[in-house]
């Protein structure tokens, strides 16, 4: 990384004193060079971060943080932020295609640069399964995440899951990568469970009113309809997934009920229904049926005697 030299000698101090300041405030992908001297180095407004391969780059809207993007072929190496008259140049170890930071000690960021280096690395990959499981009722999605990333040039180990038909959008954060790997189960957007983590207390595209559950385009009702999601690190990966079949063991309660579910309903129906025969006599159907038999034996009892006469 090429830092600037001409700074302002009566400013030494005032850097060494921002270092200390600004530590906890860096990004996890960068770190200070040994020297502080050479790290956090403080200057008047005339060092406006010009001295770095980008060139200084104003902000537009005072934001409170910066991304800046690498060309194709070459990875940020150090950057300079600046608000105010302090500019401050931090090391990024390893080297990252793409950086998000903010100045230590303002609320915004002004100007800032970054420097890069040859980018000969191995492309990071993401591979990635979701499935929708239904768990006591209620729709969660099982994720298991990989990250390949041998040259660590990717800036974030967080992963996010986005739902998106075009129009709506909706992003659930699933957890940081540890050693490269995340799994486990989330929600379903708009499914609620009590307490216990277990028992269901909503579902998307439903909602409780008046004492029943209805149906509703609500309580993110879309994201039932979808096949499939992008799965976010940085590189992103988009996954087949789709909303749990409503059965008998996945569903709201049933209708005009705040308690028990649409298999209770089945059980009761099945069991009053007639049987496969059609038939539905009780006991005087039988006697009935038994007293038609003898009368039928008598009948032709008679006639044989009749015929030997």
């Amino acid at each position: 990384m090429r830092i600037p030299r001409a700074i302002f000698a009566a400013a030494a101090t005032a850097g060494v004193l921002a270092l200390s300041l600004a530590g906890a405030a860096l990004p996890a992908n960068a770190v200070l060079v040994e020297d502080p001297s050479l790290s956090v180095q403080s200057s008047s407004s005339t060092d406006n971060c010009i001295g770095l391969d980008s060139g200084k780059v104003d902000t537009e809207g005072d934001p409170a943080t910066v991304t800046a993007t690498a060309p194709y072929g070459q990875l940020i190496d150090g950057y300079c932020v600046k608000s105010g008259t302090v500019a401050y140049y931090y090391d990024v170890v390893p080297p990252a295609a793409e950086i998000e930071f903010a100045h230590p000690d303002k609320d915004s960021v002004s100007h800032w640069s970054v420097s890069y280096v040859d980018g000969s690395f191995i492309e990071p990959t993401l591979t990635g399964s979701l499935a929708g499981e239904c768990v006591t009722n209620a729709p969660w999605i099982v994720y298991d995440v990989v990250l390949n990333d041998p040259d660590g040039v990717v800036a974030t180990d967080l992963v996010s899951l986005v739902f998106t038909d075009g129009t709506n959008t909706e992003t659930i954060e699933l957890g940081t990568l540890v050693d490269g790997k995340l799994s486990g189960k989330a929600l379903w957007p708009g499914a609620t469970v009590a307490e216990d983590g277990v028992t269901p207390t909503g579902w998307p595209g439903w909602a409780f009113v008046d004492g029943e559950w209805v149906v509703t385009d609500e309580n993110f009702a879309w994201t039932r309809d979808l096949t499939e999601v992008t799965l976010v690190v940085n590189p992103e990966l988009t996954v087949d997934l789709a909303y749990p079949a409503v059965t008998l063991d996945c569903a709201p309660p049933s209708t005009g009920s705040g308690t028990g579910n649409a298999s209770t309903t089945a059980t009761s129906t099945a069991a009053t229904g007639l049987a496969a025969t059609g038939f539905d006599g009780g006991p005087i159907g039988i006697v009935a049926a038994l007293l038609a038999v003898a009368g039928l034996a008598l009948l032709a009892v008679t006639w044989v005697r009749r015929r030997r006469a």
